[in-house]
């Protein structure tokens, strides 16, 4: 079960723990995106292949959406991500090495370009940096994966009114909806997302459309 809290609700994760009691499972796993308790990193491009990561990168710093003189950075800057994405582990903290032209591994004659075209994407880390919930070190993360193949519960916290949170929220959605897809986990598994509506996207309604013959299904 993987329940998205996003008002939140002062009762949901109470009544979770006493039905885990209940029923004899694991006590819930804590996800808090805001990072207001300090429960449960997130490292949102750390899981799934490369083209996933990117993707959900692409989607969570904007960089999908059209435009004329801010699409062709926004074209820069997906090259330079492509280029990265080898050398690249997944967390916030190396991308923001990476992008800096000062990590050893990127060769010395890309290390200006990679720098110069990647302003916007730096930019956005910036922003990023206030949740430091986000930038776990490697392998730190609350994981996607393991959660479904553990067959865990899991209680995320998310805030309606906060478009950073809502990005990470949708993030971690695709995430979990990739892998069931990829996988067809097998044991059910249930996905419930409260206040559905301050979310609802393409990629909300792709998940609910593609998870259904897959052993899985969602609630909204």
């Amino acid at each position: 079960v993987l329940f998205f809290d996003q008002k939140p609700d002062d009762f949901i994760y109470s009544v979770m723990v006493q039905s885990c009691k209940d029923w004899g499972r694991k006590l819930p796993s804590v996800v808090d995106l805001t990072g207001e308790s300090g429960l449960g990193d997130y490292s949102p491009f750390e899981g799934g292949s490369t083209r996933e990561r990117l993707e959900r990168l692409y989607k969570g710093f904007g960089l999908n959406k059209g435009g004329t003189d801010a699409g062709d950075y926004k074209n820069m800057n997906k090259e330079v991500m492509s280029f990265i994405a080898d050398y690249w582990d997944g967390t916030l903290p190396h991308l923001e090495k990476l992008l800096s032209g000062k990590d050893s591994s990127i060769p010395e004659n890309k290390k200006d370009w990679v720098f110069e075209a990647s302003s916007n994407i730096r930019t956005e880390l910036a922003i990023w940096r206030l949740l430091p919930n986000l930038f776990p070190k490697k392998g730190e993360s609350f994981s996607v994966d393991k959660a479904i193949d553990n067959a865990d519960v899991v209680y995320v916290r998310a805030r309606q009114d906060d478009d950073l949170i809502r990005q990470i929220t949708t993030s971690l959605l695709v995430e979990w909806k990739d892998y069931v897809v990829k996988t067809c986990p097998a044991i059910h598994q249930f996905c419930m997302l409260d206040e559905a509506r301050f979310i609802m996207s393409d990629n909300v309604a792709n998940a609910l459309a593609t998870v259904l013959s897959k052993n899985a299904n969602m609630g909204l």
